[in-house]
């Protein structure tokens, strides 16, 4: 059907619902996981962790063709213990596997004849250009010292070495005798030495202890301008997505399995957070046809 409007012939539009492909940028953040409904499912754990939690996404994303991770920030595994442990990613980690469950579309390899162990295991392999974290020093001593600052309390923590700690850096302090000297991600108040630092914490005046390690935890960055790029496609599209349930592992060789430790078990970030930022790539509705106008005047007459 055509009008006639001033000398100008306008079609009537006659739109036609076809599917475009659309992106969404999504950040998760571990913080923000569900730690009563989801817990870690392997090694026995009964409490969530960052190594292996859900998080519920805003909206529901439906006929999902493509999800992309864009960028990835990790700190480094940290276990506030008065024994000794493991702290942070080991020289033997050249690389972290993440895992999205039901997404993954990628396979490793594995000793022998266990290879149906790893089929569509992970999603994106991180390389590890991190390394241990950089050991401060022994602790020789620490102790409440009371005093304290307007944010809590002052506990004043002696290294047997020259620490060369600043104040304002983020430390990691575990494997003190007192379990409340065992700190996470805390800043540096004040270096009254070269053998001595502080922090502010709620720790009772006369509490003291004594060994233990403070060192400088590591983080991983990554995102896919500097790394390889980390894309699964899906086809048929993912019908429905609407919550993402993720898992950071290690490629364990066969002598570090074992019950506690299954094959694919979640590394233990304890007190460490990490976020991811996705790109997913959907389905939608969409119209490409317009309505069009032609004119029927003629050009202007020359003189």
């Amino acid at each position: 059907m055509q009008f006639d409007y001033r000398g100008t012939i306008v079609n009537k539009s006659q739109p036609v619902a076809t599917l475009r492909k659309l992106t969404k940028t999504l950040t998760i953040d571990s913080a923000d996981r569900d730690t009563g409904l989801f817990v870690k499912v392997n090694g026995g754990a009964t409490s969530s962790d960052a190594g292996d939690y859900t998080v519920f996404l805003p909206r529901a994303y439906e006929r999902v063709t493509k999800i992309s991770l864009v960028s990835a920030v990790i700190q480094a595994p940290v276990v506030l213990s008065t024994s000794a442990t493991t702290l942070g990613f080991q020289p033997t980690d050249t690389y972290i596997l993440l895992g999205l469950e039901g997404l993954n579309r990628k396979d490793e390899t594995a000793p022998g004849a266990d290879r149906s162990g790893h089929v569509d295991s992970w999603f994106a392999k991180l390389a590890n250009d991190v390394g241990i974290p950089q050991v401060g020093s022994t602790l020789a001593g620490s102790a409440g010292t009371g005093g304290g600052a307007s944010s809590g309390t002052a506990t004043t923590y002696t290294t047997l070495i020259a620490h060369g700690l600043f104040a304002g850096q983020t430390v990691c302090i575990t494997g003190t005798t007192n379990a409340l000297h065992n700190v996470a991600y805390v800043q540096i108040a004040t270096v009254p030495s070269t053998t001595t630092f502080t922090i502010n914490n709620t720790v009772a005046n006369g509490q003291a202890s004594s060994g233990g390690t403070v060192f400088v935890p590591g983080v991983l960055y990554y995102n896919n301008h500097t790394y390889d790029d980390q894309v699964v496609e899906y086809s048929p599209p993912i019908s429905r997505l609407q919550r993402l349930h993720v898992t950071l592992r290690r490629h364990l060789p066969p002598a570090s399995i074992a019950t506690t430790t299954p094959l694919g078990a979640p590394i233990v970030f304890g007190a460490a957070q990490n976020s991811f930022t996705f790109e997913i790539e959907y389905l939608d509705n969409g119209f490409d046809d317009y309505s069009s106008m032609q004119t029927r005047l003629s050009e202007r007459p020359s003189a």
